[in-house]
């Protein structure tokens, strides 16, 4: 019985109303979840719409895990599914950027999506690929910087 925190996590994601109330609360770190708009007031619809944009493009991206893959995939057929971006929907990359990136994303273009349903969704992809691009060349920057001498010594051969 070494699997039964993700026999619940499946179960949770196949059948939510199988699952007790107090079982089933989010534990988890997340970027978003549509349960935080519609607690707002935000239109379910409407506050899936960003959840959806982006998981779109992280599968494009190849950078969703197992289950973000069936989240995704639970979402586009309208089947029942804890509808969040967590840590682990997202491989270890993607979690490095999202934290860098996403707040970001959200007060530029993912609100939008949530908030209005004539937003297109293309400025918001064309936001996501552009701190892509920011954040792979930083980080291959990073990678080719050469290792830094110790200051003020000198090393002898």
């Amino acid at each position: 019985m070494a699997n039964w925190k993700q026999r619940v996590r499946d179960l949770a994601r196949q059948r939510p109303d199988a699952v007790p109330v107090w079982l089933s609360q989010p534990t988890t770190r997340a970027w978003y979840r549509v349960k935080w708009q519609t607690d707002g007031g935000v239109n379910k619809a409407n506050a899936r719409r960003p959840l959806l944009v982006v998981l779109q493009w992280l599968h494009g991206k190849s950078l969703l895990t197992k289950n973000g893959n069936g989240t995704l995939n639970f979402m586009l057929a309208n089947e029942p599914v804890d509808e969040s971006l967590s840590i682990s929907m997202v491989n270890s990359t993607a979690v490095a950027f999202l934290d860098r990136c996403w707040d970001s994303w959200w007060s530029n273009c993912g609100i939008n999506l949530a908030i209005d349903s004539a937003v297109e969704s293309s400025a918001a992809i064309t936001e996501l690929d552009r701190l892509w691009s920011t954040y792979s060349n930083d980080e291959s920057d990073e990678q080719s910087d050469p290792p830094k001498s110790p200051v003020g010594r000198e090393f002898e051969s």
